[in-house]
């Protein structure tokens, strides 16, 4: 698959029959040159809702999936509004950039809409361009809990800029490549879905419960509940895996792609208090993309940073499984933010909030045999997953090429 992939991909960049000349593609400019920057505004929270009631309002957690389930209910400004196909980026936490895939919605306070003034830019390019370097911001911008982007940052940003028809073949060419990552992603979203089915089936709904399971909280069906560490050790080329939420996907840890290590003292003092094992649970409590739970699946001892929660589950009551399938699942992840966050500029659960978190509990045995149905269809997720981050890898260094300038296609 990896190399049918590789192949079709050099098909595409080979066909541009093109030379990047390296001197104009190292020509920059700052964004606040060509683009225009609209911040999110603050919302009343008390004219939220999940009915559908008013208008979409795009959080941070929406950015990413590209739809959200919060609707806004009040008067607005139209410089708020979004449309489909805007570019978003999130300003707290993760910095990402998306299309806004969903209808016309309102932007909320920490999320940005940028919109290309410039006729010499091609807008594809600038999309295809910015998530490297806001990664870059990322990784340089000093935290205590969230890290956070300012609009000064963004119009900061240099980009290179070569004439406007190559742009538009990069961007052409990056977008067949990135087809076959979305298509193989997509595959991966109905497998999930699958799964979903499968826990609905034998549990039933988790918010009605209509199967009259007994409702208890995560702190009374887990031997532990704590999380990593907060202050962050400097990493190392080499050492003990260092896992944050960058790494925490739903159902799985995705560590290879990006690791990070520390030193074998810095984690011995962190593994003191927090000790993931083999099977323990790992769920994001800070950022973007909190909410998100996956099994550890390291056999040997790893950190984690405060980002990520660390539950144990007591064996005799319930399953590794099902706490992470219970997390993941969207009725549940919606009525835990619904619950906890409302409002919440900033997306964070606390390890109190964690602990109180309800959770129905069908038999051990039930929950055994949910793990096995969905363990197969997990073994297909997981060969998705493998095939999709060689896609991914194949896409980043066809990206870091075309931005550089070393594609040549004579």
């Amino acid at each position: 698959m990896v190399l049918w992939v590789m192949k079709i991909c050099v098909t595409l960049l080979k066909n541009l029959d093109l030379f990047i000349d390296m001197e104009k593609i190292q020509k920059k400019v700052k964004l606040k040159n060509f683009v225009n920057i609209t911040s999110g505004f603050a919302f009343k929270s008390n004219n939220f809702n999940s009915y559908g009631d008013g208008m979409p309002l795009i959080r941070i957690r929406d950015v990413n999936k590209g739809y959200s389930n919060t609707y806004y209910l009040g008067s607005y400004d139209n410089q708020y509004v979004v449309d489909k196909g805007d570019f978003l980026v999130t300003m707290d936490g993760n910095f990402i950039i998306n299309k806004w895939k969903g209808e016309k919605a309102l932007l909320n306070q920490r999320v940005c809409k940028i919109d290309v003034k410039s006729s010499d830019v091609y807008p594809g390019y600038f999309y295809y361009f910015m998530p490297e370097v806001l990664t870059k911001i990322q990784n340089k911008t000093s935290f205590v809990t969230v890290k956070h982007l300012s609009v000064k940052d963004i119009n900061n940003i240099e980009i290179p800029l070569p004439p406007l028809p190559i742009q538009k073949k990069i961007a052409d060419a990056l977008d067949k490549a990135d087809e076959i990552r979305r298509k193989r992603q997509e595959a991966i979203e109905k497998l999930d879905e699958l799964v979903q089915s499968v826990f609905l089936d034998m549990f039933g709904d988790p918010v009605k419960n209509e199967k009259g399971w007994e409702s208890t909280t995560l702190s009374q069906v887990c031997l532990k509940i704590t999380d990593g560490t907060h202050h962050s050790p400097s990493t190392t080329a080499e050492g003990v895996p260092y896992v944050t939420a960058k790494h925490i996907k739903p159902y799985h840890v995705s560590f290879e792609s990006d690791p990070s290590y520390i030193s074998i003292e810095d984690h011995t003092s962190i593994y003191e208090r927090c000790n993931p094992e083999y099977g323990d649970v790992l769920y994001i409590k800070d950022g973007a993309t909190t909410g998100i739970a996956a099994k550890n699946t390291f056999t040997q001892e790893i950190s984690l940073l405060s980002s990520v929660a660390l539950l144990k589950p007591n064996p005799e009551l319930v399953t590794s499984d099902f706490i992470v399938y219970w997390l993941n699942h969207s009725i549940v992840k919606q009525t835990l933010i619904d619950i906890n966050m409302a409002g919440a500029a900033i997306r964070r659960y606390t390890l109190a909030k964690i602990r109180n978190f309800p959770i129905l509990l069908p038999p051990v045995g039930l929950q055994t045999k949910f793990s096995e149905r969905a363990n197969k269809i997990l073994k297909q997720r997981e060969l998705y997953t493998a095939q999709e981050l060689q896609n991914s890898l194949l896409f980043n260094s066809l990206m870091q090429k075309a931005f550089k300038g070393e594609l040549d296609f004579n």
